[in-house]
This record gives structure tokens, C-alpha cells and sequence, in this order.
């Protein structure tokens, strides 16, 4: 049934098929209702009483469980999502894509941010910071930062804490991190004060404390080094036994307990027991009533002036007595008078002295001592104010001045009087110094170890008498002087040192052109000349250079073959090659710059495999090239072509031992050259007596 502009009111219209509402004017739902289908179907209008039940739109979650939008208009209940009105709950995973996550709260101590772990495990809960560039990660990129922000006095944002992790070293395989916390210093600025470094090796971290040297470490507990506490909370040094403390600050207090400091590490200004020192300034030493300072003990050294007791000369300056002025007398050394008592009533003392000297010197092991004297004034002259009172001899060396001076009660000038020509004198002391202007002294009476012309036929000079810088013996240094003898040995010594020069002259040339290498002797020797044998070596490595083994220089070996010994120099006994000289030139004319060479070789006895097809081993010895002479770095071109010195004397000789092969060779500076040489062996030979 159709109706075209059917106006139906007051009517029931039902219909049984689908309905199809089409050109369907825009407009404005009403506010406070919806159109929809009751239960019989009927199409009504729903005053807005809110929507609690969404089952018809095919929700069926649980309670408190959230709605999400599947993309095509269905709403599910998702039960890994609720919330109960406080409290919102994920079970799943949490992704937010996002640039910040705010968590704010009125409340004290509030917001809380909590991973919490349940799993009965070892395990724990985890937060992690990934930074994930979307390229290759480059050293001392930020990883991950943790900023601690609050607000100064003026309500103005302030960080006062931050925490960086960095990639230090982003390599694959030796990867390292840098941690760094800082805080906030004097001007607000963020500063380090810890550092975490990871390093090369593996188990290597380390550590940095602190922002510069005012900074302050506090630890509140035991500092441990390893397993060992090595300081408590006291800031007391907890550790063993050291042996490799080298140095230590001011110890302002305690008491050393260890073993006795020895005089070597006490300072200058320490008085020791033993040890030579010197004491500066004024010193008193003060010794109680009963006791005595005291000079004992032995010693040893050379024996000197003052070897006991040594006063220095010394400058005094008088400071006290004024101009034009006089003091009363300058004692050097002063010992005051003095004063005798007694506990006792009627003590007497025989004799007393304010200086009292045992006796002179004693001569005792292994010593002889020639004068003797317990009181030796070298220069001055000496006072006595008092008398003087002489119980043994006077020995006087100078002039004697007195007016009337008496021995024994005879006068001492008519006791002297005769000594200037005096015949009758028996016995004197030790004539130091003087001339004997008197009769010729008597054989008798000469020591027997003295020369006389009459006595040295009577086998009174021996060698053993001579004395030892007077002649030399076998093995001792040759000295050239007029004064020394030698013996037979000594002279024997010295002709065996000496060596004669001999020669050994000889030329070479290469069979054709060659490479680089080292070319050996072959054919007829060095009689016939003829250099022909490859070597293997390549003297190009080291051309320009002088390698010889016994000038530390590289060494270079070539081997050479047995059969090919008898064209080489054989050394009949031992001799030194002091070097060679020699001429050379190349005949192929290429018109370039071209250097040649002589280089000589050595192969001991040792090594020479006598009778066999195998190689034996030589060692370059002595080398040079052309280039190596200042004549010849003065011309380029063709005319380095031209004859050309080459020598090597100045190097180190070598010693060859009989049976020694001696190799030479031939080189060049580059390929395709032909080579001629004429070679002069330097040989120092010892002198022999036959």
C-alpha cells in the first residue's frame, strides 16, 4: 500500500517488513529523549534517564570494567581494564604515546608512583629507561635522565638533583656506560658529585667523588679496601701491618711502639748516640751533682786533629767592647775553677787538678806511633801565670830564653854551654829534618835496607826489594815511562799485542748483468775473478746503510754451498779484518745514476759442513756502497758511472780464528748492471817471536 502526502493520526500503523526511512532532513535530536524499540518491538521515545544498561549493544563485561571502541562502532567491555572510581587498574601492558605523564596530588607525601612485583621469586620489579635514536647510538650519548625540580624562595622552577646515564663507548663488544649524579652547588648551577665510569677490562669501574678540593667526603661507617677495613667511623686507620708506606703528613700525637727509628732517618736537628753531626747554636749540658759527662767508648776512621773532642777555628766577631776601646783577655776555650767540698770533716786530697791528662797516647794493634805526647801546643806561644813544676825530662827543639833557669839546682847555662861543639853526646832522639854535613857515615851503621854503591854486587837489590810502581810484570798495563823496569814476561806481553798489517788484493767482476742480490765468488776464486753466484739476499732492503755484526747494526746471512768454499779466503790462524778499500764501477752504460758495492762476509769453522752438498751460513761483517762518499753525491747521471771508491775502515775489527772462511761479494743499486771491483783486504796480524 502506498500513500503519497498520507497524514495518519490517532491511527495504530504497524509493519511487518523492514522499514526504510530515506530523504531524511539534518536537524537537532531533542534534548531529553531518544527514539528507540521497546520490547514489542514498538518504536518509542525514552525520556534521558541515562543508559545503564548496554547488554543490547552487546556488552556483558564486569563490574567496574571499562568500554573501548573495537574500530568498527562495537563497544567491549574490557575486563585487563577497570576502574572502581579510585583506583585504575591495567593487568596488561601500558603504552602511552605521549610527551608526559603528569601524577598530581593535594595531599602530603602524595603522588606515589609503585612497581610492585608479586611472582614468588628471586626476581624483582623493574624501570626501565630506553633511548632508541632509530640510528647507530654515538659515544657519550644520554641514555636516560632523571631531573629533581622544586622551587627557590621566589617561587621560580629550581633543579636541585639530576641523574644521567650516557653511553660512553657505543662500539659493539667493548661497550661502556657513565652514570653522574649531580646536585646543585653554591649558585644553583648542577654539578657532578659522583661519577661511574666503566673502563677497558672487564671488573674495572671507577669512582669519582666530589667537585673540587674543597669538596668533603663523610663516610659513617667503616671504610673497607677488598674485604679489609682499612678506617672506622672515627677516621682511624684500621689496617695491619704495613711494609710499603712511603710517606706520611705531620704525626701531631701518639706514641711510636715500633721497632727503634735508626740514626740515618732522624732529621739534622736531632741529637743521635752515634753518627757524625753538627750541633749549631748555644748548647748547655747540665749533669746532676754526683754525676759526670763522659767521652767513651772506641771508634775508628783516619786519625786526625781532634779525633776525641775538636774545637773549630771559628770567626768571633766583639760586639760589646766600643771603639778605641780594650777588653781584658779572649779565652777560646775556658774551663773556670773549680770548687773542692767534702761531706766529711778533715778530708785531704793529695793532688787535685782543674784539667788532668792521663798519659799520651798508646800505641797498641798493628800501630806504631813515633811521637807521643799527652800536650801538644802546634803554634803560640804558651803562659803560665803560676810556677810550673816538672818532674820528668824537657825535650826543647827551639831556643830556650830565660834569665836564670836552674835543673836539679845546676845552672842550665853551664850544663849547655858546651853543646855546639860538643863530642860527648851518646844518644839522641829522631832527627826529623836536616842536612848531615859530618863525617861520612860508616857501612855499620847504614840501615840494611839502604843502597850503597859498594853493596849492590852483594845481592842486596832484589825484585822483591823494588819498590811496586818500579816495575811491571806479566799482565799488568803497560806503562811508557823512563822510571819502570819490566820483567821478561812484561816484554813478552807487549810484543804479543802489537800486529803487522798485511794485504790481500784481489779483482772481481760479475759474469753478466744481475738483480739486486748479493753476488758471491765462483769459477777460479779470487784468482780468477769471476763473481757469479747468486747469494739470495737482497741487498736492497739495507742499500745506503753500513751493517756489520759487531757494531750492533742489522745483520744480514746468505748461505753459501760447500762445494763452493775453495773459490772463498781461507784464514790460516787467528788475525783481525780491519776493512776493506775498493774501487768499482759498472760497465753497462744505461746512462743513469747507478751506486755499487762491497760487502764481505764471515763463516766461522763452526760452520762449515766440511765434505757435504749442504749450505753452511755466513754473516755479513763488513759493508759499503758507493753512494756513501761525499765524492760521489757530487755528481748525477751518467757520471755516477765512473769509477767510484768504496771502503769500510772505520768499523769495528773482526777477530777471525784459524779455519775461518772469509766471503766476499759484489751489489748493486738496482737490476740489469755488470759490476767490476778491485778489493784490498785490510788483515792485522799479532807479532810472533819464532
Amino acid at each position: 500500500m502506498k500513500f503519497i502526502g498520507q497524514y495518519i493520526q490517532s491511527f495504530i500503523a504497524r509493519f511487518r517488513n523492514d522499514v526504510y526511512l530515506e530523504d531524511i532532513s539534518s536537524g537537532t535530536i531533542a534534548s531529553g529523549g531518544n527514539l528507540g524499540l521497546d520490547s514489542d518491538n514498538k518504536i518509542v521515545k525514552q525520556a534521558d534517564t541515562g543508559i545503564t544498561d548496554l547488554h543490547g549493544a552487546g556488552v556483558d563485561g564486569s563490574n567496574n570494567q571499562l568500554l573501548t571502541d573495537d574500530g568498527d562502532g562495537t563497544v567491549t567491555s574490557e575486563s585487563n581494564l577497570t576502574f572502581d572510581g579510585d583506583v585504575l587498574t591495567v593487568t596488561g601492558d601500558l603504552t602511552v604515546n605521549g610527551d608526559a605523564v603528569t601524577f598530581q596530588s593535594a595531599n602530603a607525601d602524595d603522588p606515589q608512583v609503585i612497581i610492585k612485583n608479586t611472582t614468588n621469586d628471586n626476581q624483582a620489579a623493574r624501570l626501565q629507561l630506553h633511548k632508541d635514536r632509530g640510528a647507530a647510538m654515538a659515544d657519550n650519548d644520554r641514555i636516560a635522565e632523571i631531573d629533581f625540580i622544586g622551587e627557590d624562595a621566589s617561587q621560580n622552577a629550581q633543579g636541585y638533583g639530576k641523574i644521567i646515564c650516557q653511553a660512553l663507548e657505543s662500539d659493539h663488544g667493548v661497550e661502556t656506560g657513565k652514570i653522574r649524579f649531580q646536585v646543585a652547588e653554591y649558585n644553583g648551577a648542577l654539578t657532578d658529585g659522583l661519577q661511574l665510569l666503566g673502563q677497558d677490562a672487564d671488573g674495572e669501574i671507577d669512582v669519582t667523588l666530589g667537585a673540587g678540593a674543597a669538596s668533603t667526603t663523610t663516610i659513617a661507617g667503616t671504610l673497607t679496601m677488598g674485604s679489609t677495613a682499612a678506617m672506622t667511623n672515627a677516621g682511624l686507620v684500621a689496617v695491619a701491618n704495613q711494609s710499603n708506606i712511603t710517606g706520611l703528613g705531620t704525626i701531631s700525637s701518639g706514641t711510636w711502639q715500633g721497632t727503634a727509628i735508626a740514626s740515618a732517618y732522624l732529621d739534622s736537628d736531632t741529637a743521635h748516640l752515634s753518627g757524625t753531626q753538627v750541633f749549631t747554636g748555644i748548647k748547655s749540658f747540665e749533669c746532676a751533682l754526683g754525676s759526670k759527662l763522659v767521652v767513651d767508648g772506641a771508634g775508628s776512621g783516619q786519625p786526625g786533629n781532634g779525633a776525641a773532642i775538636h774545637v773549630d777555628a771559628i770567626d768571633w766577631t766583639d760586639s760589646i767592647t766600643g771603639a778605641g776601646g780594650t777588653t781584658t783577655m779572649y779565652n777560646h776555650v775556658s774551663i773556670e775553677t773549680p770548687r773542692l767540698l767534702a761531706d766529711n770533716a778533715s778530708v785531704t786530697t793529695t793532688n787535685a787538678a782543674t784539667l788532668y791528662i792521663k798519659g799520651a797516647p798508646l800505641a797498641h794493634t798493628n800501630q806504631t806511633i813515633t811521637n807521643s805526647y799527652s800536650l801538644w801546643v802546634n803554634a803560640g806561644a804558651v803562659r803560665f801565670d803560676s810556677h810550673v813544676d816538672i818532674e820528668g825530662d824537657v825535650d826543647i827543639n827551639g831556643t830556650l830564653e830565660a834569665d836564670a833557669i836552674t835543673v836539679n839546682g845546676t845552672a842550665l847555662t853551664s850544663v849547655c854551654s858546651p853543646v855546639a861543639g860538643h863530642s860527648s853526646i851518646a844518644t839522641v832522639g829522631t832527627i826529623g829534618t836536616g842536612v848531615w854535613q859530618g863525617t861520612a857515615i860508616a857501612h855499620a851503621y847504614i840501615g840494611t835496607d839502604a843502597i850503597e854503591t859498594d853493596n849492590i854486587a852483594d845481592a842486596q837489590v832484589t825484585v822483591a826489594k823494588l819498590h811496586a810502581d818500579a816495575i811491571q810484570t806479566s799482565g799488568e798495563s803497560f806503562a811508557d815511562n823512563d822510571t819502570s823496569l819490566m820483567t821478561s814476561a812484561a816484554i813478552d806481553d807487549k810484543i804479543n799485542t802489537k800486529y803487522s798489517t798485511s794485504y790481500i788484493t784481489f779483482s772481481v767482476k760479475t759474469s753478466s748483468t744481475h738483480g739486486t742480490n748479493y753476488i758471491l765468488l765462483h769459477g777460479s776464486g779470487i784468482s780468477g775473478g769471476l763473481v757469479s753466484i747468486d747469494s739470495g739476499t737482497d741487498s736492497a732492503t739495507d742499500f745506503g746503510t753500513r751493517n756489520h755484526e759487531d757494531a750492533g747494526g742489522s745483520t744480514e746471512t746468505c748461505d753459501v754451498a760447500t762445494t763452493n768454499l775453495e773459490q772463498q779466503i781461507p784464514i790460516p790462524e787467528t788475525c783481525k779484518l780491519m776493512g776493506f778499500y775498493a774501487t768499482t764501477t759498472t760497465t753497462t752504460n744505461t746512462g743513469a745514476a747507478y751506486d755499487t758495492g762491497v760487502a764481505i762476509w764471515h763463516m766461522p769453522e763452526a760452520n762449515v759442513n766440511w765434505g757435504a752438498s749442504t749450505a753452511g751460513t755466513a754473516t755479513l761483517i763488513h759493508k759499503s756502497d758507493s753512494s756513501m762518499h761525499a765524492e760521489n753525491t757530487a755528481h748525477s747521471g751518467a757520471n755516477r758511472k765512473k769509477v767510484q771508491k768504496v771502503e769500510r775502515m772505520g768499523g769495528t775489527a773482526k777477530t777471525l780464528a784459524a779455519g775461518d772462511i772469509i766471503v766476499p761479494s759484489v751489489f748493486g743499486e738496482t737490476a740489469d748492471q755488470q759490476i767490476t771491483a778491485t778489493i784490498t783486504l785490510v788483515i792485522a796480524t799479532p807479532i810472533k817471536t819464532i
